[in-house]
């Protein structure tokens, strides 16, 4: 009886001091059907739309879902706007932000911007023709803006990024006078 209760207690003991850790951060999938954690400006529409269907096999798609975000507007000398949410995520838990993007026939960019605080760190990503792309962008990838101050960027170059305040992404279109039409899904901050 002793042996079984000194082995119970140790078996408890082991599972209390056990801590699982996410693998992952959602900022968003668009599964409750709403894009209320999004702001737009200047020239973007958001509509929360169904997945398209596709007859050939493609794992990007088979996890999407059943909602993703359509992102749609007409530029005015390449700039279409962008979208935005407010986040106060630990990014020492992540190494990268991961993102789908069903790109259309038109083409453009993305140029994400990830803000730690005061400091804005960019990448620029193209959209693809039709169909869904994955995108997986290590934090290491990520450029510096220029205009960051000689403090933040000795103190970022020191402890890299910390924590993620805000995410936006900002769209170019295809041709100067031309229009921005893609959709974004599953938007995470992951190992």
């Amino acid at each position: 009886m002793k042996k079984f209760l000194a082995v119970t207690f140790g078996l408890l003991f082991l599972a209390s001091q056990a801590r699982g850790i996410l693998t992952f951060y959602l900022v968003d999938n668009f599964e409750d059907g709403t894009a209320t954690k999004w702001y737009a400006f200047d020239r973007v529409n958001l509509a929360v739309d169904k997945v398209p269907k596709t007859v050939k096999r493609d794992l990007v798609v088979e996890s999407d879902g059943d909602y993703l975000l359509k992102v749609s507007g007409a530029a005015s000398d390449w700039y279409a706007g962008g979208i935005g949410t407010a986040l106060n995520v630990d990014a020492r838990d992540y190494s990268r932000l991961q993102f789908d993007v069903w790109g259309s026939s038109g083409g453009g960019k993305i140029k994400l911007e990830v803000f730690e605080n005061d400091t804005k760190w960019t990448a620029e990503l193209p959209i693809l023709g039709k169909g869904a792309t994955r995108y997986s962008i290590p934090f290491t990838a990520l450029t510096l803006d220029s205009t960051a101050t000689a403090e933040a960027k000795e103190r970022v170059f020191s402890t890299g990024l910390t924590n993620i305040s805000r995410l936006q992404l900002i769209f170019v279109a295809p041709a100067q006078a031309g229009a921005v039409d893609c959709s974004l899904d599953n938007i995470i901050f992951t190992y």
